[in-house]
């Protein structure tokens, strides 16, 4: 890159000793023409143009036109080289139109490589610019260019690697065969990677491995074949990944050893999670309810009234359940009723809308509260006993 920033420099240092040169040469063209004067002095002239190549400016070959155009005018006027004016006006036709055709000519071809210069001007900037490591290599695998990300992604300077195989990015067994894959898809076409894109494992200079995307495309440039490859390093995205697993394997954990039923719903009703207290006190198989509508579990009349419900809640937000509790009946498999508390809690993840129920079964409670009273029932009667009895025996 640096190298290739000097010879710019000294490109755009070049037009003073061009210009120099170039009236030199004008003014020997223009000496030759009076001393030697011939009846289609084209050539010289026409060279006289062609000294704008090496000039910056695509238009410069049109300025060197219009003065090689004056420089013949004159020499035809101060010394014509035929005394027929018709053959005269001929040729200077004929050379004029030589001189015009090679300035366009130059000016085309000029404007074509200052734009292939100032294409290939950004693309280089978006490859230095980019985030992510941007490696290209020929057909034999070596590295032509090693962008700034790729230095930092791969801790390799570009001096270390540019001109080396790509393998040394690879761990083994992929570095051994890589130049086999190579070889490979250059002898039958056939692709493995190229514009599909696949996870693969990178080593740093370091020697350690991380994972990445990589996304490879073939280019053709003068002949030869090359390979763009794009990588995005994955690191933390599976160390995010891996601690959204744990996590979740946690939560799950947390869920399914929880005493009390727990059972998870998305916004149209459908169980997504039934926990092994669920099975439990409801009889149900978690298979038999996830994917079904939570109405399963309820009694008439709140069964048929349950999507009302939660359609009225979405569309107003109006909550007379969630984040309150109350207590309610669920429906056994066997078709006894269970008395539970249950508490909703709403959460929103991904975009999506669910809702969570913890449901304490009150069946002991409701048998020990019956027993108490029962107890209590039979204490009053026995009470009531006693004093008939003593009543009884006070008559006597």
């Amino acid at each position: 890159m640096n190298s290739e920033r000097r010879r710019a420099a000294h490109f755009q240092s070049a037009p003073v000793p061009v210009l120099l040169v170039s009236a030199v040469l004008a003014l020997a063209v223009f000496l030759a023409d009076l001393a030697l004067p011939v009846e289609v002095p084209s050539v010289p002239y026409a060279a006289l143009v062609l000294a704008a190549l090496w000039l910056p400016w695509p238009r410069a070959s049109l300025f060197y036109a219009a003065g090689a155009s004056a420089l013949l005018l004159f020499a035809n006027f101060v010394s014509p080289p035929t005394d027929d004016p018709s053959i005269a006006v001929a040729n200077v036709a004929l050379s004029l139109a030589a001189v015009w055709i090679c300035a366009v000519l130059c000016y085309q071809f000029k404007s074509g490589t200052q734009g292939a210069a100032v294409q290939g001007e950004r693309l280089r900037a978006v490859i230095e610019e980019a985030v992510d490591p941007i490696i290209l290599i020929d057909a034999k695998g070596q590295i032509v260019t090693f962008n700034p990300a790729a230095e930092r992604v791969f801790g390799y300077r570009l001096d270390e690697v540019e001109g080396r195989n790509v393998k040394m990015l690879m761990p083994s067994p992929d570095r051994e065969r890589h130049d086999t894959y190579m070889q490979n898809y250059v002898d039958t076409g056939v692709k493995k990677i190229i514009g599909i894109g696949r996870e693969v494992i990178a080593q740093r200079k370091d020697g350690t491995l991380f994972p990445v995307r990589l996304a490879v495309a073939e280019a053709s440039s003068f002949g030869g074949r090359y390979f763009v490859g794009t990588l995005q390093d994955l690191t933390e995205q599976k160390a995010r990944e891996r601690a959204l697993q744990e996590s979740e394997a946690h939560l799950r954990a947390v869920v399914e050893s929880a005493v009390d039923p727990i059972i998870v719903i998305d916004e149209h009703g459908i169980v997504e999670d039934f926990n092994r207290a669920g099975e439990r006190v409801l009889g149900f198989r978690a298979e038999e309810v996830i994917g079904q509508n939570i109405r399963m579990l309820m009694p008439s009349p709140d069964r048929e009234r349950h999507d009302e419900y939660m359609h009225r809640y979405l569309t107003t937000g109006v909550a007379q359940i969630i984040g309150i509790g109350r207590e309610v009946f669920a429906q056994h498999k066997l078709g006894t009723l269970v008395p539970v508390r249950l508490a909703i809690a709403e959460a929103s993840a991904g975009g999506r809308r669910r809702f969570v129920g913890m449901l304490h079964d009150l069946t002991s409670q409701r048998e020990a509260q019956r027993r108490l009273r029962s107890e209590e029932h039979t204490s009053e009667l026995q009470s009531r006993l006693h004093l008939v009895c003593r009543l009884l025996l006070e008559k006597k």
